[in-house]
């Protein structure tokens, strides 16, 4: 498990977080969670069930438009962190 709490006062750009996020405005209970995987943004929502147990209920790649510069290999769009899981605080 990694604390970023030592870089709470640094900026994204600095990239000593390692996520950000946000609740939804309609569901308090919702977290969308922006991070960095594998070397692209991906976008997580996890939901609060109760006070032991949050749901990651998806898990996907940001929109937009994607690059691939002459002589660069293609990005692997792929996500290896899974969905639909209950995570239990113990």
């Amino acid at each position: 498990m990694e604390d970023s709490t030592p870089f709470n006062n640094t900026g994204f750009i600095d990239e000593k977080q390692s996520s950000v996020g946000n609740t939804d405005n309609d569901d308090t209970n919702l977290l969308v969670l922006f991070m960095s995987h594998k070397n692209k943004g991906i976008r997580m929502k996890i939901t609060y069930v109760d006070a032991t147990h949050i749901k990651i209920t998806e898990v996907k790649n940001q929109e937009g438009a994607r690059f691939i510069f002459p002589g660069q290999e293609p990005t692997d769009w792929s996500i290896d962190i899974p969905q639909d899981i209950i995570l239990t605080k113990q």
